[in-house]
C-alpha cells in the first residue's frame, strides 16, 4: 500500500504513476503523470491527475513533488470552479433581465 500524501488537510493515496511521452498539445515536454485519490471525496473530487517533471526521485523528493503539483492543482480547480459560479450567476441575471424584456414585449402584441 502507497503512503498517504496530506493534499491541503485532506489524505491522498498515489494510485499510478506513468510516462507521458512529449505530445502536443497535452503534454509539450515529457513527464510523469501521477494519479491520485482520497480516502473521501473532497468536494466531489475521488481522484485526480497531476504531471510532474521527469526524475529519479528520492522518496523525500518525490513526496515533495507530487504535494506541490498536487496543491497546486487543487488550488487551481478551486480558483476555476469560483470563476464558473461568478459566470453563472452573471447568467442567471442577465437571463432574468432579458425575459422580463421579453415579458414586456409579449404584453405589448396581448394588449
Amino acid at each position: 500500500m502507497t503512503e498517504k500524501i496530506d493534499i491541503l488537510g485532506h489524505p491522498a493515496k498515489v494510485i499510478s504513476i506513468i510516462g507521458a511521452p512529449k505530445r502536443k498539445p497535452f503534454h509539450p515536454e515529457d513527464t510523469l503523470s501521477v494519479w491520485l485519490e482520497y480516502d473521501e471525496p473532497v468536494d466531489g473530487t475521488q481522484a485526480f491527475g497531476i504531471n510532474i517533471p521527469v526524475r529519479d526521485y528520492s522518496k523525500d523528493d518525490l513526496i515533495m513533488a507530487i504535494r506541490t503539483f498536487a496543491e497546486n492543482c487543487v488550488l487551481n480547480m478551486i480558483k476555476e470552479e469560483g470563476l464558473r459560479a461568478k459566470e453563472t450567476e452573471r447568467l442567471v441575471a442577465k437571463k432574468a433581465e432579458l425575459d422580463t424584456l421579453g415579458g414586456r414585449l409579449l404584453s405589448k402584441l396581448s394588449g
